[in-house]
């Protein structure tokens, strides 16, 4: 007795949409930027002025001697 077996077509369309998700996934990895990547939770980095924008050692002037 000879079993031959085939790929039916519901096996054939999950094969094609796997394949399909994983190329998505993968494209949408290279186009995050990494801060989006940041684990959830996790705070923002504190904002940091420009050193020309108002800094406290230009408000905050040494008496002249």
């Amino acid at each position: 007795m000879q079993i031959t077996f085939i790929r039916t077509w519901d096996r054939t369309a999950g094969g094609r949409i796997s394949l399909g998700a994983i190329v998505l996934v993968l494209g949408l990895l290279k186009t995050v930027t990494p801060a989006s990547r940041r684990p959830v939770g996790q705070e923002a980095l504190p904002y940091c002025p420009d050193p020309a924008e108002g800094t406290a050692a230009e408000t905050t002037a040494l008496p002249e001697s």
